[in-house]
């Protein structure tokens, strides 16, 4: 009954912080109804996927079922500029996204960037104009889930440069690149 994650969810007028919290057994639940409902919407294995989703409680859920599944999550600092962010999910071409109602009326503004994108789904829960929320796919999901295999080199993850240098850009992260850091965070932290 460890947690797992932990989130701030509101202050109080005096200060006081208040917290949210996954266990490690609510997270594998979490995880396996997330990938469960991507899979049942056509989120394949391989398939890159624009992640925008402010911090919350889901966050992590949700990312960690993008790559149970075998997906390939793409992370994009927003703090680049509209410009740069534009320019970047026109580089990287997914094919799904998972965000905040506001970035599906970007989306709608500048439909020619995302133009590869086929498949969407918004956080909070409300579906809106059509496009699925992510917590109601993930509700009627079951609560176990078979990963595929993943090979070593296979793409993991997407990972955006802030740009603070130049122009921003898109580092691909294998599974074993994210393995070996796991392994080296928990030798230097003794995890």
């Amino acid at each position: 009954y460890k947690r797992s994650v932990v989130y701030p969810s509101h202050k109080s007028w005096d200060g006081i912080v208040s917290y949210q919290h996954l266990t490690f057994i609510e997270l594998e639940k979490k995880i396996n109804q997330y990938a469960n409902g991507l899979i049942s919407q056509g989120v394949k294995k391989g398939e890159r996927v624009l992640i925008f989703i402010k911090p919350c409680l889901n966050f992590a859920p949700i990312t960690f079922a993008l790559f149970k599944i075998g997906a390939v999550p793409v992370f994009i600092d927003p703090g680049m500029g509209v410009k740069n962010l534009l320019n970047a999910v026109e580089q990287v071409k997914p094919t799904c996204l998972i965000g905040i109602p506001k970035v599906h009326l970007l989306r709608q503004l500048f439909k020619k960037k995302f133009e590869n994108i086929k498949k969407y789904f918004v956080t909070g829960g409300i579906s809106f104009f059509g496009i699925k929320a992510i917590d109601r796919i993930a509700k009627v999901s079951s609560f176990d889930f078979e990963a595929p295999q993943t090979g070593k080199f296979e793409s993991a993850a997407v990972l955006f440069t802030s740009g603070g240098t130049g122009t921003p850009k898109g580092v691909i992260y294998t599974h074993d690149m994210l393995i070996k850091q796991t392994q080296f965070l928990q030798e230097e932290f003794t995890l």
